[in-house]
C-alpha cells in the first residue's frame, strides 16, 4: 500500500468510519502517477557510464516513499546495457531507449530515456572534460552559434556561469558519466565554475561573424612583488570587442614612471632596483587606435633572513625554510592558480587568497613558531615556515633523508657501517617505524615539521621502515 507523509490507505479509511463523535477530515491517499528520471537523456562515448535516479511522484507532485525498486531494461542491448540498480554502460556507438517501470498497490508507471553513444567523441562542437578538480580544456574558443559538451567524470560537479550565460543556464551537479551541452548564440566570454571544488573553473570565448575590433589592453600579472635584484616578466595582451586575446597587432611599448625603483626593457621584462612602488605602463597602438594598462611593481626591501618560495609542479619550493623573527617569505606564483592557506597559526595579514600566475605576495613573520600551510587548490601541496631566534641550526650530520609529500626522499640508501642517517621531517608530522631489525634508539615517534632526528648502524643489513601516518610511505637503510 502507497505511504504518504508516514500514513496508510487502510488507517486513513477507518479514520473516516462511523464510531463515536464526527471524523475529522482526512488527507487525499497518495497514488503513484508519474516517474521522474534523472537525467532524462544521456549522451556518452564508448565505454562511459552514468547511473539513473528514479523519482515516483504522487497525484499533487509530491514524492512518494516506501515503493518497490524501479526496474529498467534496454531497448538494445548491444549499444547500451543497464544494471538492475539503473548504472547504464555504453558498449558501442549508435541510439537506445532505457525503459524504467515501477508498480506498487495494482499501479504501473513507465518512462524512457534516450541513450546516444558515440565512438571516440561526442557531437555537436567542442569537448570539456571534468579532470581531478579541473575543467580540461580551461579555455575554449567556438564561434557564434556552436555548443559546448561538459563531460562530468572523476566526481559529482556543475558548471556555474559567473555572468553572461548561454540559452539554458547554469548546469547543476551532475553525477559522474553525464554528459551536458549549451548552444553559445552570443558573442562574448563566458566564465564558470565548478561550485563544489574550490579554484575550479573555465571560460567558453565565443567568437562573431563580424571583424574583431581592438578594444582594450591587459597586462598580467598585475601586482608581481620583487626582490632588490629580482627581474619578472609582464606581458600585454591586446583584447577584442567581446574580451577575447587578438593576435597578429604590433607589439607594446613600456614604460617605467620611476626609473629608480624598477626598470623595464622593451620586451617587458621589470627589474628591481630600489625599494618602493612603480607603475609600469604598457601602450599598443594599431589602426590608429591606442590602449594602455599598467602592472603595479612592490620592490622589498633586502631583509636579513628573508626567503623566497616558488611553485613549480605543483609544489612549494623549498618545501620548508627557516627565518629570523621579523623575517619575510616571499610566494612567487607560477604555472597555474595557487593560493597560501595557513592551518593553525598565522602571520599578520593571514592567508594569501587565490592568485594568478606571476604574481608575487609576501608575509612577515614576527613571532617565533612554526607556520604550516598548503595550497587548497592542488592536494599534497604543503610548505613550512620555521621562525627561530639566533643562529640558523647547524647541518645534521651525515646522510639525509628528507620526510615530505607523503614520501621519503631519497627512499633507498647504502651507508657504511658506524656512520648516521638523520630523517628532517619537513611539511606534515611524520615517524619512522622499523619493520624488522631496529637501531640503537629504535623507532622514531611522531615529529612536527621542521624537526629532525638521527639514528647511528653500527651492523651491517637491511633496515626497513615506513611511516604509520602516511599509507605507502616507506624506504630502507643499507649497512654494507
Amino acid at each position: 500500500m502507497f505511504r504518504l507523509l508516514g500514513m496508510s490507505l487502510v488507517g486513513m479509511t477507518l479514520a473516516g468510519c462511523g464510531g463515536g463523535g464526527a471524523a475529522g477530515p482526512t488527507q487525499p491517499v497518495g497514488v503513484l502517477t508519474s516517474l521522474e528520471v534523472s537525467p532524462a537523456s544521456v549522451l556518452l562515448v564508448e565505454g562511459g557510464t552514468v547511473q539513473l535516479t528514479v523519482t515516483p511522484m504522487d497525484q499533487a507532485g509530491k514524492v512518494l516513499q516506501e515503493l518497490p525498486a524501479a526496474s529498467f531494461s534496454s531497448s538494445d542491448s548491444a549499444v547500451a546495457s543497464v544494471a538492475p540498480n539503473g548504472l547504464v554502460s555504453a558498449l558501442q556507438a549508435g541510439v537506445a531507449s532505457i525503459q524504467v517501470s515501477l508498480s506498487a498497490d495494482g499501479v504501473t508507471k513507465s518512462t524512457t530515456v534516450s541513450v546516444t553513444v558515440t565512438r571516440g567523441s561526442l557531437p555537436g562542437g567542442s569537448v570539456v572534460t571534468t579532470v581531478g578538480v579541473t575543467f580540461n580544456p580551461a579555455s575554449i574558443a567556438i564561434p557564434m552559434g556552436d555548443s559546448v559538451s561538459w563531460r562530468f567524470q572523476g566526481a559529482v560537479h556543475n558548471v556555474t556561469f559567473s555572468g553572461a550565460a548561454p540559452p539554458g543556464g547554469n548546469i547543476p551537479d551532475q553525477q559522474v558519466g553525464a554528459v551536458v551541452s549549451r548552444t553559445f548564440s552570443s558573442a562574448g566570454t563566458y566564465p564558470y565554475e565548478c561550485t563544489i571544488h574550490s579554484g575550479m573553473s573555465g571560460e567558453v570565448v565565443v567568437t562573431s561573424a563580424a571583424p574583431a575590433v581592438y578594444s582594450a589592453l591587459l597586462v598580467s600579472p598585475s601586482t608581481p612583488s620583487l626582490e632588490l635584484g629580482q627581474s619578472v616578466t609582464l606581458t600585454a595582451t591586446p583584447l577584442d570587442q567581446h574580451g577575447s586575446a587578438m593576435s597578429g597587432l604590433p607589439a607594446a611599448t613600456w614604460q617605467s614612471s620611476d626609473p629608480s625603483i624598477a626598470t623595464v626593457t622593451s620586451s617587458g621584462v621589470v627589474d628591481a632596483v630600489a625599494a618602493g612602488t612603480v607603475d609600469i605602463v604598457a601602450t599598443l597602438t594599431a589602426a590608429g587606435v591606442s590602449h594602455t594598462d599598467a602592472a603595479t611593481v612592490t620592490v622589498l626591501s633586502q631583509q636579513p633572513g628573508s626567503a623566497t618560495v616558488t611553485t613549480p609542479n605543483r609544489t612549494f619550493s623549498p618545501p620548508s625554510v627557516v627565518i629570523p623573527p621579523g623575517g619575510t617569505v616571499i610566494w612567487q606564483f607560477s604555472q597555474s592558480t595557487h593560493n597560501v592557506t595557513f592551518a593553525g597559526s598565522a602571520p599578520p595579514g593571514g592567508s594569501i587568497p587565490d592568485q594568478s600566475p606571476g604574481n608575487s605576495v609576501s608575509r612577515t613573520f614576527p613571532t617565533e613558531g612554526t607556520y604550516a600551510y598548503a595550497c587548497t587548490l592542488h592536494t599534497g601541496m604543503t610548505g613550512t615556515v620555521s621562525v627561530q631566534a639566533g643562529p640558523p641550526p647547524p647541518p645534521p650530520p651525515g646522510l639525509v633523508v628528507t620526510a615530505a609529500q607523503a614520501a621519503f626522499t631519497p627512499d633507498r640508501v647504502e651507508v657504511a657501517p658506524g656512520e648516521t642517517v638523520t630523517w628532517l621531517f619537513s611539511d606534515d608530522i611524520y615517524n619512522v617505524t622499523f619493520t624488522g631489525p631496529a637501531p640503537p634508539g629504535g623507532n622514531i615517534p611522531d615529529a612536527n615539521p621542521g624537526s629532525s632526528v638521527s639514528r647511528t648502524f653500527p651492523a651491517s643489513g637491511d633496515y626497513d621502515y615506513e611511516c604509520t601516518l602516511h599509507p605507502g610511505m616507506g624506504g630502507r637503510i643499507r649497512v654494507r
